[in-house]
């Protein structure tokens, strides 16, 4: 079994959200998979994914495109039947990155979408800090929220606050 990640491995925690629509403001996350790598890209294990029981009123206001979507693909079902509190889903994901990446600051969130799926109200915003957005891309989703257009500095950010509620909810 792999050794937990260093700042030295170059860690990245590559997270994919789906949600019940785009508006970040409002919508909710239904459905998250998180992976570890090292910096060669190479997984430390085959990851975690979690779907989160939704009410059935929060699913049937989902826009068209989703309704479709997730309805085909089975997640609005899978929703509905879930074990998974989003309570749950947040202490599992903050277990699986403490496992892999112990110090602080030491991971990169990674993603195609990563710098979508952290905005929202409820975004997952990597527990613990054990992850890091670029400075552009966190002052891109302040400017966003603020309805505004700024570009920030590259960098790394590293914040000691603790959240109890580590998705933002």
């Amino acid at each position: 079994m792999p050794e937990p990640l260093t700042y030295d491995d170059g860690p990245l925690v590559w997270v994919d959200c789906e949600m019940t629509g785009l508006d970040f403001l409002h919508d909710k996350i239904i459905e998250i998979a998180v992976i570890i790598t090292n910096g060669r890209l190479e997984p430390v294990d085959e990851g975690i994914n979690y779907i989160i029981n939704t009410p059935k009123d929060v699913l049937d206001n989902m826009n068209e495109w989703c309704v479709n979507q997730h309805g085909k693909s089975g997640l609005t079902q899978a929703c509905l039947d879930s074990p998974y509190t989003y309570e749950q889903v947040t202490q599992k994901v903050l277990e699986y990155i403490q496992k892999w990446i112990p110090e602080r600051g030491a991971g990169l969130l990674a993603g195609s979408t990563v710098h979508a799926d952290m905005r929202g109200d409820e975004a997952p915003i990597v527990p613990d800090r054990r992850c890091q957005f670029s400075q552009g891309a966190l002052q891109a989703m302040v400017s966003e929220r603020q309805g505004t257009s700024q570009r920030g500095q590259k960098g790394r950010i590293d914040s000691s606050t603790e959240s109890s509620d580590q998705f933002g909810k």
